[in-house]
């Protein structure tokens, strides 16, 4: 009788075992390796989408030091960055390229708020394309990076930083939020 007891409580031992340590398994799951293939093209994608943005807001004004380069993290969400020199746009003209003349302040302000409204839309339009990996509070960033050179200050950089999480984006989604309501949950960073 006390081996048929001891089996059933070591049977019941690994059965209570089990239940605890399964999300422990699943977790390992998750946080296991990531598939890379399946990351490439829609970071390829997302990146491409970004550099036509900056391309049409910021055409041969400002140049392209960096183009959209992206990532994926496991601990945050998906990172995008690009660098953009304000002195080193160019004109296309029938003798070639150009430099042009440096644009005014007031032309440089407009432009970023122009790419900030852009990089906004096409994170409410396309961020749900990203494979979400994440949980709700991971996130989509886009780092901009601004280096401007005037005579009167020197080299004055300027980073703007967007991210939006993926509960903001799923919410979106199913809620059908306007482009303004989804604007209000977009963390925008300036310094």
């Amino acid at each position: 009788m006390t081996t048929h007891s001891s089996r059933w409580r070591t049977g019941y031992g690994f059965l209570v075992l089990s239940l605890i340590c399964l999300p422990l398994a699943s977790q390992g799951a998750q946080n296991g390796k990531i598939d890379s293939k399946q990351l490439r093209a829609p970071i390829r994608s997302f990146e491409n989408l970004i550099a036509e943005v900056v391309k049409a807001t910021l055409p041969g004004d400002f140049g392209v030091v960096q183009d959209p380069k992206g990532a994926f993290v496991p601990d945050t969400g998906y990172n995008f960055w690009f660098m953009v020199n304000v002195n080193r746009g160019v004109i296309n003209s029938p003798f070639g390229q150009l430099r042009g003349p440096a644009p005014s302040q007031e032309m440089k302000k407009q432009k970023l708020a122009t790419l900030k409204e852009m990089l906004v839309q096409l994170l409410y339009s396309h961020g749900s394309s990203m494979p979400m990996l994440l949980s709700r509070d991971k996130t989509i960033t886009i780092v901009a990076r601004f280096e401007d050179f005037t005579p009167d200050e020197g080299t004055v950089d300027k980073t703007l930083i967007l991210s939006v999480t993926k509960g903001d984006i799923d919410e979106s989604l199913s809620k059908q939020l306007s482009i303004n309501e989804f604007k209000n949950r977009v963390k925008i960073f300036e310094y």
